[in-house]
């Protein structure tokens, strides 16, 4: 039963959709559609926090609505799309507990669409990844919104068939991913030069970025797609004990303001990160030099050949700059990777569009 707290409807959106689709869709289509029920999955997915299932009153604030997307059939879709929007929209109502029903670009309460070409459309792609080189092409956000969410309606399994090739990466592809957060985390060796010379600012920015690629690790030792910053670090409480425990000392990182803690900090997250990996690879596993002044400098080996070892060579083989967009980081050492800004986009545009 819904609740009204404070004028504000307590309803999560996955929740408040799939009443809408129960209680105003369905019937609709069971009443005048019974030809194509066999043929229609229902759902919600997409972008929106509600998708995440992370909503809350100040979600309500722009664009929220019940959001239920009809899955017709490729092969039925061009025959009954137009009258199916047509009756549908005729009989809804403006509203539904207390939300107005939305049709605009931003936002579209009832959306009918074709079963695989959505699919293909939304990740701007011609068919199905195959090779693992194609996955990098993907954004991984949205990869994320098109396996997240909840299928209200599935006479056939066809949504649920096409959402599990997506479901996460090919296991290479996953090492390559945390091949390349953790040379991104090798990256924040500099925060050691910021702390020895007490520069809070340059600290501050240097941790920033650790956390960011610390919380892609664990999705991808968890292999789960890692949504983009504003969830990020609320989501590894969906990630077991591993997400919990990162997200306490991450927790305890950024509260921290004693520079000389802030520094053991990191180290404990990277050699909890590692251990994970190594005890997956059931590889041996040597810690950093505690007594080091700059043992962030000298980031162990060890993490990279043990990844190394699980990667295909097409993938190995690739061009150093070569990476999702998301895992470009913000210092992107384009210099050391013997590259620049120019040559970093060129190289990523040739690839991803296949020259």
């Amino acid at each position: 039963m819904a609740q009204f707290i404070s004028g504000l409807l307590k309803m999560k959106g996955i929740e408040l959709s799939e009443a809408f689709f129960n209680n105003c869709i369905f019937p609709i289509l069971k009443s005048n559609f019974p030809e194509v029920l066999d043929s229609i999955s229902a759902a919600i997915l997409g972008d929106g926090s509600e998708v995440l299932g992370f909503d809350d009153h100040i979600s309500h604030d722009h664009n929220y609505t019940p959001r239920v997307i009809l899955f017709l059939d490729d092969g039925r879709y061009d025959q009954y799309a137009d009258e199916l929007k047509e009756k549908l929209y005729q009989f809804i109502p403006k509203e539904f507990n207390g939300f107005k029903l939305m049709n605009n670009k931003y936002r579209k309460s009832l959306d009918i669409v074709p079963l695989k070409r959505y699919f293909l459309d939304y990740l701007g792609i011609s068919n199905f990844p195959v090779p693992n080189y194609d996955w990098l092409k993907l954004d991984e956000q949205k990869l994320l919104e098109l396996t997240s969410g909840k299928i209200f309606y599935v006479p056939h399994g066809k949504l649920e068939e096409i959402r599990t090739k997506f479901s996460f990466y090919p296991e290479a592809v996953r090492y390559f991913l945390l091949h390349q957060s953790f040379v991104r985390l090798s990256e924040v060796c500099g925060i050691e030069r910021s702390i020895l010379r007490n520069d809070n600012i340059a600290t501050d920015f240097y941790r920033s970025f650790f956390i960011y690629f610390s919380i892609k690790i664990v999705h991808l030792y968890k292999k789960r797609y890692c949504p983009y910053r504003k969830w990020m670090g609320k989501n590894l409480i969906n990630l077991d004990e591993e997400g919990l425990k990162l997200k306490k000392k991450i927790d305890c990182l950024v509260k921290n303001n004693d520079l000389h803690k802030i520094r053991i900090k990191i180290k404990e997250i990277s050699e909890f990160l590692m251990t994970l990996i190594f005890d997956e690879l059931h590889y041996e596993f040597s810690n950093l030099g505690e007594d080091e002044e700059l043992y962030l400098l000298n980031f162990s080996d060890d993490i990279f050949n043990a990844l190394k070892s699980e990667i295909p060579p097409e993938l190995l083989n690739l061009s150093p700059v070569i990476s999702p967009k998301s895992y470009w980081g913000m210092l992107f050492d384009l210099d050391g990777l013997g590259s620049s800004f120019r040559g970093t986009l060129i190289e990523n545009i040739d690839f991803i569009e296949g020259r």
